[in-house]
């Protein structure tokens, strides 16, 4: 069960299927964006009722060699700290687009950088290659330069 995958690259799927909606569509997008920000929080929300709490491990793993020559492998995985991480996120992020539904200019832009955001922050918290985790803390900087610009 990649449960792990689905929480880092919904939201980006997300992302594109925005990118490829017409930008009149407003009230679809918004709607849209809702929607996959709370499939991510019902994931996580399972992915923390799943998680045993008593074991010092990290649970969930998902290892698959990914650049061989460098020995970079993708390699999510979710221990005790980090699983309170995705949890908030997952929540921060489904009521955050809720909030941001007085958004009035420039929507579409905002909930497909909103969605890539959203897949930097949980792919930095699940990533337990180094380049991995680098890349998407390189993500996240990226779409929070357009919004908070």
């Amino acid at each position: 069960m990649l449960i792990l995958s689905w929480l880092v690259f919904l939201p980006l799927a997300g992302m594109l299927a925005i990118m490829l909606t017409p930008s009149g569509q407003e009230r679809f997008i918004r709607l849209f964006a809702t929607t996959i920000t709370a499939v991510v929080f019902l994931l996580s929300a399972k992915l923390i009722v799943s998680f045993n709490m008593a074991s010092g491990q990290i649970q969930f793993e998902e290892h698959v060699l990914w650049i061989p020559p460098l020995n970079v492998y993708y390699h999510l995985g979710v221990d005790g700290i980090s699983i309170l991480m995705i949890f908030a996120i997952g929540l921060l992020s489904f009521l955050a687009c809720i909030a941001s539904f007085g958004i009035k200019e420039r929507v579409k832009e905002y909930f497909a950088l909103y969605l890539l955001l959203e897949t930097g922050m949980m792919g930095t918290f699940l990533a337990l290659d180094l380049f991995l985790f680098y890349i998407f803390w390189e993500v996240v900087l990226v779409p929070m330069y357009f919004l908070i610009g």
